[in-house]
């Protein structure tokens, strides 16, 4: 016999009726795609709103861009941007993952369009896909985060880091 301290029998729990229970498979072609992104990239669901940064803390040094992987199944238009920004930031987009590039270079990269936003200052970045299908990379840059200084035979890079929001919105 149980008692509590009151010396009174507490009621037994419900049992599990199996009845009630629902389990859900997953198909393999359900599955998150999170494991298909660049592993250098944050995979990150599209209609979300949440805040990120770039620089220390939030991206490899010395790299002032932070790389984010949308994954679409599909849809009409898909808007990608930033914004509550703080610091000159901006905006790139490409289907494919891209190593070693110059983000002030060229528009077309082994056949990747980069899709670019830089507003100058602190105005808001925002790049609209027409029936986008498929993973997008979105880099966020900043312009001027890092500073470079000299002191005798040494050479010091100092990166400011910076937050913005980070949104995204698709019209099936």
């Amino acid at each position: 016999m149980l008692v509590n301290s009151c010396g009174i029998r507490p009621n037994p729990s419900k049992t599990n009726n199996p009845q009630q229970l629902t389990v859900t498979l997953i198909e393999p072609s359900q599955q998150p795609v999170s494991v298909n992104c660049h592993p250098a990239t944050v995979h990150t669901e599209v209609n979300k709103s949440q805040t990120k940064g770039v620089g220390p803390g939030y991206s490899h040094p010395p790299d002032s861009c932070s790389v984010f992987c949308y994954w679409v199944d599909e849809g009409n238009l898909l808007t990608i941007g930033i914004s509550d920004l703080f610091s000159d930031l901006n905006l790139y987009i490409a289907k494919n993952f891209i190593t070693n590039w110059d983000y002030n270079g060229p528009e077309t990269i082994d056949n990747n369009i980069i899709l670019r936003s830089d507003n100058p200052g602190t105005q808001n970045e925002e790049i609209i896909i027409k029936d986008p299908e498929g993973f997008y990379y979105a880099w966020v840059c900043g312009d001027g985060l890092m500073r470079y200084m000299s002191q005798g035979d040494t050479s010091i890079i100092e990166t400011d880091a910076a937050q913005f929001t980070l949104y995204s919105k698709l019209i099936q």
